[in-house]
């Protein structure tokens, strides 16, 4: 019997098929008779390699910069591999643009009428591909000399606070890890207020149990999702938001911040960081080839009684001290981590006057809007006159809805930035988690119709309450949050014994790291040390505040409550 086939008249030969597609030349793809499917199946398959390659060659390029400042040997070696990878990637892009364009052909053909709007649709699917892969490639040829440069100041700065020997490193490092290890233990033991609330977990099965979709998404979010995040924010933002160019949800909000400091930054940038901030600004800039430039909240009170969020001030002159001919971004967030503060509508008029005189990019962080206290309200600098078109604002769905694990945010703004920021994602991470963007989609209806957002702020101003109290019990003073659900405590009447064994790595940091281990060994609560929200420079700004979260159930506030007693025989008057 022949079992030999007879091929399809147009499909390709059996050498063809069974010809490695990164081994075929550029004349191969033009001259081989394709079939559709065919050349789709090209086209995904360098689309893949085209993937991988790009992530070896950014990792090559920042390892060239790593390398100059530890040998000459190491330099070379890891340039020899960039520009064979360079190589390697023009030739995928000429392979890729060559099926991309008979792809074209095929669609174009008299038998392919009358067109195929499926077809049309996956060949501008793959020409955006093409598109992006080919920008990614030369931007990141471009920022390879100036992240050399950058690497140049890091390697110095690394090298001037090292420990003496690789064994000391290890020893350190040990002791860190150890330590949060435990820190982390202990912190799980107590549930957060929102574990999870019922209905957000029964979004979560309907997404998953009822649902086919769990392939990817496509890169710009699940339609769903995007429409009900349009329709919840557009009364915020006092505008119609379309949700197919100014909606961008995200693998969470610090996703979302890395994948805009990545479209935008280009080496050398400086981005302007109100202190204190949260601490992921600093990787997700200096990464993308920026440098943090820092301002600092300052509190106008007396620290040592009772204050308000609200006396934590900007200085305005200050701000426009830092900004300079490289400044590109500020980023900016409210209500404030770990302050509490909830900028005014004054304060931020100031920052966007500055960011218009200077051609400034506002970064708003806003992943607590929907918690504020009255009689605060929660503004958008993103709503000020000429704000829209310069500002992208970060939510997160995560802080919304109690579900951090889920890692699902959202950029909101101008199709401009919102563009450039779907380009970048696209290559970090390429699509959102799809069962949860809908699971998020489905919360966001039913918290709307169930009164969840005005709730949660009265059980969190509740619980609010209740740690101001056992912090006034006990005699500690503290800033009262306008919003968010942090508390920054003074400790500085707190007296620690002096002879109290920490470890090595916590002797070098500033008091309120020995405060917070202190604590947490001998009194058994947990609090952050907020000087790691601040540049070194700045980082005495905060030595004598923890910062202490009531985002907790009643029977974990109530027994910290209990532990905070504890303190009262080392307060000093």
């Amino acid at each position: 019997m022949n079992n030999n086939k007879s091929l399809t008249p147009g499909s390709p030969s059996p050498a063809t098929l069974h010809t490695p597609l990164s081994n075929l030349t550029s004349n191969d793809l033009s001259t081989s008779a394709h079939s559709w499917e065919y050349l789709r199946k090209q086209a995904r398959q360098f689309e893949n390699e085209l993937e991988q390659k790009l992530t070896s060659y950014s990792k090559i390029a920042a390892q060239v910069g790593r390398s100059v400042g530890y040998s000459k040997e190491g330099e070379g070696a890891t340039g020899n591999s960039s520009e064979a990878m360079e190589l390697e990637l023009e030739e995928l892009i000429k392979k890729l643009t060559s099926v991309v364009n008979s792809m074209a052909e095929v669609v174009d053909r008299p038998s392919t009428t009358p067109t195929n709007p499926s077809m049309m649709h996956m060949l501008q699917r793959h020409r955006d591909i093409l598109y992006d892969y080919s920008k990614e490639f030369k931007k990141t040829k471009v920022c390879e000399r100036g992240r050399i440069e950058s690497s140049h100041r890091m390697t110095d700065m690394i090298i001037e606070q090292a420990y003496e020997t690789r064994e000391e490193i290890g020893r350190q490092r040990n002791i860190l890890l150890n330590m949060n290890n435990r820190m982390n233990r202990l912190t799980n033991m107590f549930p957060g207020i929102n574990s999870l609330i019922d209905f957000v977990i029964e979004a979560a099965n309907r997404a998953i149990n009822n649902r086919n979709d769990h392939q990817y998404s496509p890169p710009k979010g699940r339609a769903n999702l995007k429409s009900i995040l349009a329709k919840s924010y557009s009364p915020l933002f006092k505008r119609t938001l379309d949700p197919d160019s100014e909606i961008l949800p995200t693998a969470g909000a610090n996703e979302g911040l890395y994948a805009i400091f990545a479209a935008f930054l280009d080496p050398g940038d400086e981005v302007i960081l109100i202190e204190p901030f949260f601490d992921q600004y600093i990787a997700n800039i200096t990464m993308n080839g920026g440098v943090p430039v820092y301002v600092p909240l300052r509190p106008m009170g007396d620290t040592n009684k009772i204050m308000s969020s609200r006396d934590w001030k900007l200085d305005i002159n200050e701000l426009r001290s830092k900004i300079t001919s490289k400044s590109k971004i500020i980023v900016f967030n409210t209500p404030h981590n770990p302050v509490g503060k909830v900028f005014s509508i004054e304060e931020m008029a100031e920052i966007n006057k500055l960011a218009e005189e200077f051609n400034l990019m506002i970064i708003s962080d806003e992943v607590y809007d929907r918690l504020y206290y009255d009689p605060d309200v929660h503004e958008r600098i993103a709503n000020l006159p000429g704000a829209w078109e310069r500002t992208i604002t970060v939510g997160s769905g995560g802080k919304t809805f109690g579900t951090t694990g889920w890692r699902i945010g959202w950029l909101i703004g101008p199709k401009h930035l919102i563009g450039a920021a779907l380009s970048a994602q696209t290559r970090i991470v390429f699509c959102v988690n799809t069962p949860l963007q809908e699971a998020l989609a489905i919360s966001f209806d039913l918290a709307e119709t169930n009164n969840y957002f005005e709730n949660t702020i009265g059980e969190y101003t509740r619980r609010r309450e209740k740690l101001m109290k056992a912090l006034t019990d006990v005699g500690l003073p503290y800033t009262i949050p306008q919003g968010s659900y942090f508390i920054l405590a003074n400790t500085a009447k707190v007296k620690i014994p002096e002879d109290y064994p920490y470890p090595d790595v916590i002797l070098q940091r500033p008091r309120d790291f020995k405060v917070c281990y202190w604590m947490a060994k001998e009194i058994g609560v947990v609090a952050i040390p907020p000087s790691e929200f601040y540049c070194e420079e700045n980082a005495h700004l905060a030595e004598n505040f923890i910062r202490l979260a009531f985002c907790k159930t009643d029977k974990t506030l109530d027994e910290a409550a209990k532990n905070l007693q504890k303190l009262k025989k080392y307060i000093e008057e």
